[in-house]
């Protein structure tokens, strides 16, 4: 049950992600929620998948089933890779706007 509740709150992550890149103006590509929301949808398929195993029979230590190796190693590993892009634009934007600031303070002193 551990890594349901594991999955369920990479979806909630997953969602936050992608509804920000969709709707707020950021320095992030919007292209970037494409994969955001493909992972998304695995995410909650692998979750889905993990939970009826989960019901049918007592969960065993360990990942067993494809669903697991998906929902635990291969989307959480994913979905960093994917915040680690959003962070370097985020970064890379708040230096620009900075190097601007301090350009325009140079000048007028």
């Amino acid at each position: 049950m551990l890594l349901v509740t594991l999955g369920q709150l990479e979806v909630l992550l997953l969602c936050l992600l992608t509804l920000c890149l969709l709707v707020m103006r950021t320095p992030v590509p919007r292209r970037l929620a494409y994969p955001a929301a493909l992972l998304l949808v695995v995410e909650a398929l692998a979750v889905g998948a993990m939970r009826r195993a989960a019901l049918a029979d007592p969960p065993d230590p360990g990942i067993d089933t494809v669903a697991e190796a998906v929902g635990v190693l291969a989307v959480p590993v994913l979905c960093g890779a994917l915040l680690t892009v959003v962070v370097w634009h985020v970064a890379r934007a708040y230096a620009r706007a900075w190097t601007r600031a301090r350009g325009r303070a140079d000048v007028r002193a």
